[in-house]
C-alpha cells in the first residue's frame, strides 16, 4: 500500500492542475483514480514484493523460525522456493494487469475525461447570454435539450480578420477524435468574415452544418496521449513491426541517396582533375585548392541532406515493450534479492527492511529512468538490454550477496574434508 500511495500521489500531482483548471467534480476524480490504478499497480507491485519479502524474512529470522526449521531437519532453502513461487505468481499477475487492465483503464480514463470536459463546456455556456472564452464571444439563445437554439460566435482569426458565425442550432459533439478539443456542431450556418485592410473587404459563406472546435484549457498530452507502455504487448509488437518496416524503407532511401551522392562526387572529382591538368602549370596549385574546397562543400552539403536515419520511435517502442516484461519480472528478481539480503546477519526489524526496500526500489527506478534516456539518445546501446538492465543489476547484487554469505561455508566444508583425509 505504501508504494501504491506514493505512485498515486505522484499521479495526482501531475494531473492536479489540469483537473482543478477544468473544475472536475469529486465523483469523477474518484473514477479517474480508479482508472489509473492498474498503471499504478504495475509499478507498485514489484517494489511491494521486495519490501514484503524482506519483512517476512526479517520476522522469521528474528523469531528463530529458520533455526527451528534447521533443528527439525528442514532445509532453509524451502523458504526460498516458496518465495520464488509467490514471486512467479506476482510476476504473472503484474503482467496481466499491465497487458489487459492498463489499456482498458486508459481507454476508460480518456472517455470519462472527455465526457467531463464536454459537460463542463455545456455548463459554462449560459442560455440567452454572451459567453466569453479565450478570444471569442459565444452568444446563445434558448436552451434546447443538450444544446441551444440560435447561436452567434464572434472571434478574430490569425490574420486579424473578424469572423462572425451564425447558426440556427448548436449542440456539443461528443464523438470527436481529438482529446484536446471540444467540437460544437452548428446547423444552418452563415459565416461572415470582415477583412482588416480596407472597407468593403468581406466574404460570407453558407452551409447546412459546421463543426467548430474549441481548445480545452489545461488539456495537454499528459491526459490525452496513450503512451507505448499503456498499450498491450500485442498492439505494441504490431506497432514495432510497422515501425521496423518504416525504418527499413528510410534506410533504403538513405542508401540510394548515399550511392547517388558518391557517384556524383566521383564524376565531379574526375572533372575537377581534368580541369586542373588542363590549367597552366603555374595556376594548377590555385585551381587545385579551389576545386578541393568546392568538392568538400559539395560533400558536406550532400551528407547533411542525407542525414542520419531517424529510428527514435522504433527504439522507444522496443524499450517500452521489454519494459512491460522487465518490470513484472522484477517481482521474481526481488524475491531472490530479498532472500540473499535477508540471509545476511545484519540488524533485523521492520525499519531495516523498509530502509533496504526503499533504497533498492529507488536504485531500480533511477536506473530504469537513466537507462531509458541512454537507450533513446545513444544508438550504441540496445533498447532491449537497457530495458532489462535494472533486473540484471539486481541479479548481480543478489549473486554478490549470496557468494558473500555462503562462500565461507563452502571453504570451511572443503577444509574439513581435507583434514579428515589427512587424519586417515
Amino acid at each position: 500500500m505504501f508504494f501504491v500511495a506514493v505512485f498515486l500521489i505522484n499521479e495526482m500531482l501531475v494531473l492536479g492542475e489540469e483537473l482543478l483548471s477544468n473544475r472536475v467534480p469529486l465523483r469523477y476524480v474518484l473514477r479517474l483514480i480508479v482508472f489509473s490504478l492498474p498503471l499504478i499497480l504495475t509499478f507498485a507491485v514489484p517494489f511491494g514484493t521486495l519490501v514484503a519479502a524482506l519483512l517476512f524474512l526479517g520476522d522469521i529470522r528474528e523469531n528463530l523460525e529458520l533455526l527451528a526449521m534447521q533443528a527439525a531437519g528442514l532445509a532453509p532453502f524451502r523458504v526460498l522456493f516458496s518465495l520464488l513461487l509467490i514471486g512467479a505468481l506476482l510476476t504473472t499477475s503484474s503482467f496481466i494487469i499491465g497487458d489487459v487492465l492498463v489499456p482498458a483503464g486508459n481507454i476508460g480514463f480518456n472517455r470519462l475525461y472527455r465526457r467531463v470536459l464536454v459537460g463542463n463546456i455545456l455548463v459554462e455556456l449560459r442560455a440567452n447570454a454572451a459567453n466569453r472564452r479565450e478570444g471569442m464571444v459565444i452568444v446563445t439563445g434558448e436552451r434546447e435539450g443538450p444544446g441551444f437554439r440560435g447561436v452567434v460566435i464572434i472571434e478574430e482569426t490569425e490574420d486579424l480578420e473578424k469572423r462572425v458565425i451564425v447558426g440556427d442550432t448548436l449542440r456539443l459533439d461528443e464523438t470527436g477524435e481529438r482529446w484536446d478539443m471540444v467540437s460544437l456542431a452548428l446547423e444552418e450556418v452563415l459565416e461572415h468574415i470582415v477583412g482588416d485592410d480596407e472597407e468593403g473587404d468581406y466574404a460570407y459563406t453558407r452551409a447546412q452544418s459546421m463543426e467548430y472546435n474549441i481548445a480545452v484549457a489545461g488539456m495537454t498530452d499528459t491526459l490525452a496521449a496513450v503512451s507505448a507502455y499503456e498499450q498491450s504487448t500485442a498492439d505494441l509488437w504490431r506497432t514495432i513491426g510497422a515501425e521496423r518496416e518504416a525504418v527499413q524503407e528510410r534506410r533504403q532511401r538513405h542508401s540510394r541517396a548515399a550511392a547517388a551522392l558518391t557517384y556524383g562526387l566521383l564524376l565531379e572529382i574526375v572533372a575537377a582533375a581534368d580541369k586542373v591538368t588542363r590549367a597552366p602549370a603555374e595556376d594548377r596549385a590555385s585551381h587545385l585548392a579551389v576545386e578541393r574546397e568546392r568538392l568538400q562543400e559539395r560533400y558536406w552539403a550532400g551528407a547533411q541532406t542525407a542525414g542520419p536515419i531517424d529510428d527514435y520511435d522504433l527504439r522507444n517502442y522496443l524499450f517500452e515493450f521489454h519494459k512491460k516484461l522487465a518490470i513484472p519480472a522484477a517481482c521474481t528478481v526481488f524475491t531472490i534479492l530479498a532472500w540473499c539480503t535477508g540471509s545476511l546477519r545484519f540488524r533485523s526489524g521492520h525499519a531495516y527492511s523498509l530502509l533496504v526496500g526503499g533504497t533498492v526500489s529507488a536504485a531500480y527506478w533511477g536506473t530504469l529512468v537513466v537507462a531509458q534516456r541512454i537507450a533513446l539518445i545513444d544508438r550504441g546501446f540496445s533498447p532491449t538490454v537497457m530495458a532489462w538492465l535494472p533486473d540484471l543489476m539486481m541479479m548481480v547484487l543478489a549473486a554478490t550477496l549470496a557468494v558473500r554469505r555462503w562462500w565461507p561455508r563452502v571453504l570451511t566444508g572443503a577444509r574439513g574434508v581435507s583434514a579428515e583425509s589427512g587424519g586417515e
